[in-house]
């Protein structure tokens, strides 16, 4: 009777709401690319939680809101033409995502106040997306900024000694 129970028990429990298969997930990542490949704003509204925060290397501050994902991605794709994000392994543990990411591009817009470089290229990195009633509500990225800008030619100088005077 012990027994049964235990294994009653444990068949009545219930899964999470948001645990996705790797299939589902790869293809949530995959529309979430999209719409930084494509500039697609009617897509993000479809994806993305109004709640949504990304936090990556490339700012200083996490990024709030579907509203400045929206301009994130627009600016992207004013600054890097042939732009291309791509999620290459999925791992799903509950209602996390974990996606090993390549992006690639040309720099043909400014880079804030920097013009355009006209150079190409290519970064790979790790994200952990958090998912919630079907659509992302977080996402953390770690990727090689600096391997970014020396691709497209920056190099970085020495901070310079002050003189005692």
């Amino acid at each position: 009777i012990t027994v049964f129970l235990l294994l009653l028990s444990f068949g009545c429990q219930q899964q999470p709401k948001d645990v996705l298969t790797e299939k589902e997930a790869k293809a949530l990542l995959d529309r979430y690319m999209e719409t930084m490949n494509k500039a697609d704003l009617k897509l993000v509204d479809k994806i993305i939680s109004p709640d949504f925060v990304l936090h990556t290397p490339f700012l200083p501050e996490p990024l709030v809101g579907i509203e400045n994902y929206k301009k994130l991605i627009t600016n992207t794709s004013k600054t890097f033409s042939n732009f291309k994000a791509t999620i290459d392994e999925v791992v799903v543990n509950g209602d996390k995502i974990w996606g090993r990411f390549s992006m690639e591009g040309v720099n043909t817009g400014p880079l804030g106040n920097i013009p355009a470089t006209g150079k190409k290229f290519h970064i790979t990195g790790l994200a952990i997306t958090r998912v919630a009633n079907g659509k992302i509500v977080e996402d953390e990225t770690f990727w090689n900024v600096l391997g970014l800008y020396q691709q497209l030619g920056f190099t970085l100088t020495p901070p310079q000694k002050k003189s005692k005077q």
